[in-house]
């Protein structure tokens, strides 16, 4: 991943690498080499050596994305910590992977990171270089990110670690040699059941990943400007976007430090960008502030939706293909659907999506048992996803396994209720899901969301699906609602839901787990 930051800085000198428009800062590739290494030579001189976890904790900013490249040239591992996170979750992950140092911001929105870390770590601010807790004893070095440029006590201030690196320190940088398959990258997985597991990437999984993914979308063919308004703690965000653009020459658009709909149309329309990435939610977001300010959008040409289930919303062949399904297998990948069994199913019939190749991460970082669990002794990977494979080899993903619902021995899959009921002109957003039942095991629920200035009713949704769908499909429960809880990558959680429509309902006494 270094060598990709003097390769684009060759390649590319004074094209626009990063535009963090909150802070309005605009750096070219020749402009973030020099900063790279200034900030690499920073870990180095703090005694950083080849292989030591750094965490980063904050919003997406052009401080995350110069730390990301910089601790890959230092060869540190960079470990994601999702900003969202409180202090249990934090003392979990920081002792998890053993993270020696933090780069964090000040604040954000309601977080105040830095009481978060005192409340885990009472000694902060006892010494004033460095940190000696018996909480989190890996943990030396707090780096703070603050507009101010200010230190708190016990932390270093971002500027001064970049700035204050010696010509030694900085030579150290340009001579190391990293192993193509060492660790470069550690992400955390959900945690809604049980702890967040720690997901190894190597240097050779994301290089070889954006390069398949820019290829894909066609950034070897032209200059791009890619609207990055996801997450850059999520490898949507610093995969598919920041690697990407380092190895493209790609210019990534920060909209701001979190998500928001129509700062995104704004930037697309200021900053001329040509492909746009976001969850299916965001879209949804972004293309209701497209209806309230009629934006000039023209120069888009492409973009990602993923995270979740994509809704189709076309009807002609070639754009149902491209939105309908996500693709045939990317180059050098393997890929087979199989039964419970680990039988490969026929073509046309649904089963667990398996994948093989370059993208299969590490494993989990000191997790031998669910490593195991995850990917087979032959390299397959499970991603637990329900998957069709179609005759022209595109893959179609119908679900979930664990979103399945199995109402009185029926196998339904939520998606498949969910692209009809979009199709619907008042409906603008809807997920379905199971809630638990006495006599059938499972009923089918849904919460809608819809346009604004319309109005259903519940009999509305079920005249709508009568005719269109087998009967034990259409949803027993209706919920209209404003929002759904999502994750801080935007996708929602379908659990929650869940539980919600099952406590209003009064069944959660009767929910039993899911057999697998």
């Amino acid at each position: 991943m270094g060598e990709t930051v003097d390769l684009a800085a060759s390649k590319f000198p004074d094209r626009q690498a990063i535009v963090d428009i909150d802070q309005n800062k605009r750096k070219t590739f020749a402009e973030l080499q020099e900063e790279v290494l200034n900030l690499a030579a920073g870990f180095t001189q703090l005694g950083l050596e080849t292989g030591d976890r750094i965490g980063i904790l904050g919003p997406s900013t052009y401080e995350w994305y110069l730390t990301q490249f910089a601790a890959a040239k230092a060869g540190l591992v960079l470990v994601n910590i999702n900003p969202a996170y409180q202090h249990e979750e934090l003392k979990y992950c920081i002792n998890k992977v053993g993270i020696s140092a933090m780069v964090f911001n000040d604040k954000f929105k309601s977080q105040d990171y830095y009481r978060l870390l005192q409340r885990i770590a009472p000694e902060l601010g006892a010494t004033q270089d460095f940190l000696d807790s018996k909480s989190i004893p890996s943990l030396r070095h707090l780096i703070l990110i603050s507009k101010e440029d200010k230190t708190k006590p016990g932390t270093l201030s971002f500027t001064d670690v970049q700035s204050n690196a010696g010509m030694e320190a900085k030579q150290s940088v340009e001579n190391l040699r990293v192993s193509a398959h060492s660790p470069a990258n550690i992400q955390f997985t959900s945690g809604t059941t049980g702890q967040p597991k720690g997901v190894v990437l190597t240097h050779y999984n994301l290089v070889n990943n954006a390069i398949q993914i820019g290829d894909r979308l066609g950034y070897n063919k032209c200059e791009h400007r890619i609207c990055l308004s996801v997450p850059l703690h999520h490898c949507f965000g610093n995969v598919a976007g920041t690697m990407c653009g380092m190895l493209y020459g790609a210019t990534c658009v920060i909209p701001g430090p979190s998500f928001n709909g129509l700062a995104c149309i704004k930037a697309i329309e200021s900053e001329n960008c040509t492909s746009v990435y976001g969850t299916p939610t965001m879209f949804i977001d972004m293309l209701q502030s497209v209806k309230e300010t009629e934006p000039k959008l023209t120069t888009v040409k492409t973009g990602i939706m993923a995270g979740a289930p994509c809704p189709k919303g076309f009807s002609s062949d070639d754009i149902d293909l491209m939105t309908g399904t996500v693709g045939y297998p990317s180059n050098h990948i393997e890929i087979r659907i199989v039964d419970e069994n680990d039988n490969i199913v026929p073509v046309g019939e649904p089963g667990e999506l398996h994948s093989r190749g370059f993208n299969t991460m590490r494993g989990y970082w000191a997790d031998k048992d669910k490593t195991l669990e995850t990917i087979t002794s032959d390299g397959w990977l499970r991603s637990g996803d329900m998957a069709v494979m179609q005759s022209n080899g595109y893959c179609r993903i119908v679900g979930r396994i664990k979103d399945m619902i199995i109402r009185g021995g029926e196998n339904i899959y939520p998606r498949e209720i969910e692209e009809y009921l979009h199709t619907h002109p008042s409906i603008q957003e809807v997920h379905v899901f199971g809630v638990t039942d006495e006599r059938m095991g499972e009923e089918v629920a849904a919460w809608i969301k819809l346009v604004p200035g319309t109005t259903l009713q519940q009999d509305d949704i079920r005249q709508f699906c009568k005719g269109n769908m087998a009967h034990f499909k259409i949803p027993r429960y209706i919920e209209f609602v404003g929002h759904f809880p999502t994750t801080s990558t935007g996708k929602v959680q379908k659990f929650m839901l869940r539980q919600s429509m099952e406590t209003k309902l009064g069944l959660e006494k009767n929910s039993k787990p899911k057999k697998k």
